[in-house]
């Protein structure tokens, strides 16, 4: 499997003229992380966690004042609870990295549940024109800490029995997974949907449903095909909506469902006539954020004779107001070519000018 993160040192400028927008963008293979299932819990993530240590300490850190002392209190009271009764394995590896961090537990288990708040992203799955599926994605967090969040946004490989089982992009310090790759099998890619108060969403975590980044994890763990795995992501219950997108090997698999906290409400397919689905933050039948608009709208200018992972990042993923001040990542998959890359977006902010559509 071939993964290219991006950071740091060569700076690549890609100017899109219907926008005349640019994006610094900033190249450099990096290699992966390993995170090895056979060893014990507590120890999983030190390979991860210690290089990185100082950079992790303060995302965390900065990401601790955005959360109200209630919260975080909260939490404090819930912890016991949700890790000895519910969630013992990954209780253990939240130890194993408080323990390097030197952090409390309630509030990096806290942490674990950021992507229930504050994300918004763009995900798109499609057809290229050998009928091979591909699913490209940008990750956004609505923080204000894009930059601390970008230089702790990790590639990772999970590996049992020195085999690879799949690897993800996920932020270094969770033990959730945000976007994932198995290889030869799926890939799957996680979009926030919004249902009002966050209430629900604790009460639903004292119930012991899994955060969604841990849901997702242990789909990967369990699933190892593409039916299976869609039927996880149909039916499995967990603590907030979202939608789903899944992209097979060819021809129509591929997918993007619509989710209540407990099941699918709604799933559109890939079929002979419809070559992509993209999704956003809205569901797609009162879709208000022109980032949906616009998805759709360059997709469809592409065509489907058209279709590639690089026509998909230029054309749509690195052009505003698809790519966001508060945009943390890139990432292109093929399951059928074992690839996965990510792309931080770093140096100058996207900016717009000289559009002139009325819903600027």
């Amino acid at each position: 499997v071939s993964t290219q993160s991006t950071w740091g040192l060569e700076k690549m400028k890609v100017v899109c003229y219907l926008l005349a927008i640019t994006v610094c963008i900033t190249v450099v293979k990096t290699t992966d992380y390993v995170l090895d299932l056979d060893l014990p819990p507590v120890a999983r993530h030190e390979s991860i966690i210690t290089p990185r240590k100082n950079e992790i300490k303060e995302a965390f850190n900065a990401l601790t004042k955005l959360i109200p002392d209630s919260v975080r209190q909260f939490f404090e009271m819930l912890y016991n609870t949700v890790t000895t009764v519910f969630f013992k394995e990954y209780a253990e590896e939240l130890h194993g990295i408080t323990i390097i961090l030197g952090v409390k537990e309630s509030d990096l288990l806290l942490m674990n549940c950021l992507y229930e708040i504050r994300a918004l992203c763009t995900s798109i799955v499609a057809r290229d024109p050998r009928g091979n599926i591909l699913l490209a994605r940008n990750l956004d967090f609505e923080t204000g800490l894009q930059n601390v969040l970008r230089q702790i946004h990790t590639s990772v490989i999970f590996k049992k029995g020195g085999k690879e089982v799949f690897r993800c992009g996920c932020l270094a310090g969770g033990v959730g997974v945000l976007t994932c790759l198995k290889a030869n099998k799926y890939a799957i890619s996680l979009n926030l949907r919004y249902l009002g108060s966050q209430v629900e969403t604790l009460k639903n975590l004292m119930l012991g449903r899994p955060p969604i980044t841990w849901m997702l994890r242990d789909i990967l763990l369990k699933a190892d095909n593409y039916k299976d795995a869609f039927e996880l992501l149909k039916t499995t219950k967990t603590v907030s909506a979202s939608y789903l997108t899944i992209a097979g090997l060819h021809g129509n698999e591929g997918a993007i469902l619509t989710r209540d906290r407990n099941q699918a409400i709604d799933i559109q397919y890939l079929s002979e006539s419809r070559y992509f689905i993209s999704q956003c933050n809205n569901d797609h039948w009162n879709a208000t954020d022109r980032r949906t608009r616009y998805a759709k709208e360059w997709m469809e200018q592409m065509g489907a004779q058209r279709v590639s992972l690089e026509k998909i990042k230029t054309d749509v993923l690195f052009k505003s107001p698809i790519m966001q001040p508060n945009t943390l990542a890139t990432i292109l998959m093929s399951t059928v070519d074992n690839f996965m890359q990510i792309i931080i977006a770093t140096g100058s902010e996207p900016t717009e000018a000289n559009d002139e559509r009325e819903d600027k």
